[in-house]
């Protein structure tokens, strides 16, 4: 009987390990081609390595985190549930900001986050036992250089949920959510996507700027690209549009129904909007047209971010990275470095090809310690070039390149000596393969 019980626990063990969920990543930003920041749901942050190719972890908080914001090189921060961080060495090192939740309730959450160079808005719900709908505000920091958060001001702006924010620089505000209307309200009750808006860059005067007129789409991210341009991403496709700094917005077509989670714009033609289920949509236009992308993953999509109209990232549930350098034609996975399971070499490494002698084709493998450019050549006895296996860039770490003994034309080359040549930058590695027919 104890066996039996032992069995048992070790296969419920087993089972739990199995299929225990990896932590999402929650958040993604670049400030520039060079700086980049990558946060999962676990506290752990990561650095772009070789412009967003390789991401290393450098640091971990002790609590689990929902976004972040950097506004240089040096400064950021990152919110949790009840706490906020700040980094004065690009994500080394994190030190806590905040002492006590600023909104006493029976649960209470920061939600998001927007950073101008002088100001911190954060953007907070509450659950409140004196009503049974969630209270939404956002709390306003005056001093962004201070190592502990004063609230200036904060607001109480509607029963309902916020989950975005974003502040332009001229002091104008957005903030996106859901909205319960009062009973007696001309519209139905149940919740509905809402935005709100705010120009006194105070924090303390916001007003509902839209309500949408059907149910339960809630708003989920919005982005401007300037004081008139703007655009809004919500649950079952809904796509929002100002072109007049949100006097007026217009209801795109999304061509799905899939929840939409995050918005960008590179300018006021391109940009991407993500979602459930490994959506991402992409329009050249302003969003007059939105065209689908394959991402290559069933994964939520969570964030994305952008340095060009041609390179952008996208992070998502069980820790999915993409990066595309064709404006989303292809969306390939990036590596995640210092993490478990992902060993890359401190140098370049050029094994011996197996099988050694071959007949007809033989596989050469290689290990690289950073990101770069790549040749791997075949070469004769006499120094003359027989095939070009490998020219272009790839990742850090194993690569595996077969040879079927043939030339670039395709003509199969006699038996004999052959020697291999890996370039990576200046470094050169050789090996000797024989072929017998």
């Amino acid at each position: 009987m104890k066996l039996k019980i032992k069995i048992f626990y070790l296969i419920l063990y087993l089972c739990s390990t199995a299929f225990s969920e990896e932590p999402s990543f929650v958040a993604i930003q670049f400030i520039d081609s060079q700086h980049g920041w990558l946060l999962s749901k676990a506290g752990e942050v990561f650095i772009a390595r070789n412009h967003g190719l390789v991401w290393e972890r450098i640091s971990k908080l002790p609590v689990d985190t929902r976004k972040m914001g950097f506004v240089s090189a040096k400064i950021g921060f990152i919110i949790g549930s009840q706490s906020v961080f700040k980094t004065m060495d690009g994500g080394l090192s994190w030190k806590s900001i905040l002492d006590e939740f600023p909104y006493v309730c029976s649960e209470a959450w920061f939600q998001n986050l927007s950073l101008t160079a002088e100001q911190i808005w954060l953007v907070y719900n509450t659950h409140c036992i004196i009503t049974p709908y969630t209270l939404t505000g956002v709390l306003y920091v005056n001093d962004i250089k201070s190592d502990s958060l004063s609230f200036k001001n904060w607001a109480l702006i509607q029963e309902g949920g916020l989950y975005d924010m974003t502040t332009l620089p001229e002091g104008k505000n957005w903030v996106v959510g859901s909205f319960y209307p009062s009973y007696g309200d001309t519209l139905t009750n149940g919740h509905h996507g809402a935005i709100y808006f705010n120009d006194l860059n105070e924090g303390n005067n916001w007003v509902i700027q839209y309500v949408d007129t059907l149910l339960d789409r809630n708003l989920n991210s919005v982005a401007f690209v300037d004081s008139s341009h703007g655009w809004v991403c919500g649950n079952r496709g809904l796509i929002l549009h100002t072109k007049d700094g949100g006097v007026h917005w217009q209801e795109q077509s999304s061509g799905t129904v899939i929840d939409l989670t995050a918005v960008h714009f590179q300018n006021e033609k391109i940009g991407w909007i993500v979602g459930k289920e490994g959506v991402i949509l992409n329009t050249l236009d302003g969003g007059k047209t939105w065209s689908t992308q394959n991402s290559g993953t069933s994964e939520n999509l969570l964030d994305i971010t952008a340095i060009s109209v041609d390179t952008a990232w996208s992070v998502g549930s069980h820790r999915t990275l993409l990066h595309t350098f064709d404006g989303g034609n292809t969306w390939s996975p990036s590596l995640i470095t210092g993490v478990k399971n992902h060993q890359i070499p401190v140098i370049e490494v050029l094994h011996p090809n197996y099988p050694n002698p071959f007949n007809p084709e033989t596989t050469i493998e290689y290990e690289l310690a950073r990101a770069g450019h790549v040749r791997l050549t075949i070469y004769n006895l006499r120094g003359q070039i027989v095939r070009r296996l490998v020219n272009g860039n790839q990742l850090a770490g194993k690569q595996k390149v077969k040879w079927d003994g043939t030339t670039d034309q395709g003509v199969p080359v006699a038996s004999g000596v052959y020697m291999m040549k890996l370039q990576v930058g200046k470094k050169s590695m050789w090996r000797k393969m024989i072929l017998l027919r």
